[in-house]
């Protein structure tokens, strides 16, 4: 499972925005995802972030998006 997909099942559950904090303790707390990196907030942050803008588009809140900014570092799905 890639971290987006950890991500994206974890927002489907909760329902709600979820700090990224947050997100990254319940893919572990679920065992979604290991890893024996020393930033995993790093890369979850940075994988949202990709699934949010897209490689060009600098519109975090298009509904072609997986992902939107609700509020800094609350995340939820488009």
């Amino acid at each position: 499972m890639t971290w987006k997909e950890a991500a994206i099942q974890v927002l489907q559950d909760f329902g709600d925005p979820m700090h990224a904090d947050a997100i990254l303790e319940e893919i572990f707390s679920r065992n979604l995802k290991s890893t024996t990196g020393e930033t995993p907030i790093l890369t979850l942050r940075t994988e949202i972030y990709r699934s949010c803008i897209g490689h060009e588009n600098v519109d975090r809140h298009t509904s072609d998006n997986i992902f939107y900014e609700f509020y800094e570092e609350f995340w939820n799905l488009s």
